[in-house]
């Protein structure tokens, strides 16, 4: 059973659309994770309600972002016809792709049935890569509730020292971003990658 109480610290403008959220500007709750894997849409193997389930965990992943916040953090990207704004994905989101990634690799024989050898050899390389930026992005920003343990099946007094030991057990609070909350900003934002014809294209060099 989940555990939710919710701090508004500071709210965005939907109607402004200001830069990007930053840890202030976010609502914060402190909750307890369910890690059930019954019922879970994001549990098991593949199926309908599963990628359901991704495409619309992922339907928010590209942003528009005024230039000018670009130009401050002195980062460039792609750009809409009149320059006004970059396409940008927020870094959990890009973590969230990489989840997805390496959950297809745990089902290759389904996604990737008839890829040949060498376009295998990409998509594992491009796995390879999102464990690692998982790994990073984990690091940059830490959980730092905790995670007990407990006797289970009765290995507390089990006669075999191979099988006498505790199990992990998360029952600690978890201080949380709603989702929800920048889930929605994120939608009032929200590119679609695919229309290319939205976006400036850079003349093909002559060289």
């Amino acid at each position: 059973m989940s555990v939710h109480l919710t701090i508004d610290r500071l709210s965005w403008s939907f109607t402004d659309l200001p830069k990007v959220p930053d840890r202030q500007g976010l609502k914060w709750e402190y909750r307890r994770f369910p890690t059930n894997i019954v019922n879970n849409p994001f549990a098991g193997p593949p199926r309908e309600d599963m990628e359901q389930a991704w495409h619309k965990f992922l339907r928010n992943d590209n942003i528009r972002v005024p230039i000018g916040y670009l130009k401050e953090k002195n980062l460039t990207s792609v750009y809409t016809k009149d320059h006004s704004e970059g396409i940008a994905s927020l870094s959990v989101y890009h973590s969230l792709h990489c989840l997805k990634k390496v959950k297809r690799m745990m089902f290759k024989e389904h996604y990737y049935a008839n890829k040949d050898e060498e376009s295998m050899a990409r998509e594992i390389k491009h796995a390879d890569h999102c464990v690692e930026y998982i790994r990073e992005s984990l690091m940059c920003q830490p959980d730092l509730s905790l995670v007990t343990f407990r006797w289970i099946n009765n290995t507390a007094q089990h006669e075999d020292p191979t099988e006498f030991y505790p199990t992990n057990f998360d029952k600690d609070m978890h201080y949380c971003a709603n989702w929800e909350h920048l889930d929605g900003w994120a939608g009032e934002r929200m590119f679609d990658l695919f229309r290319v014809d939205l976006l400036d294209r850079p003349e093909k060099s002559s060289g």
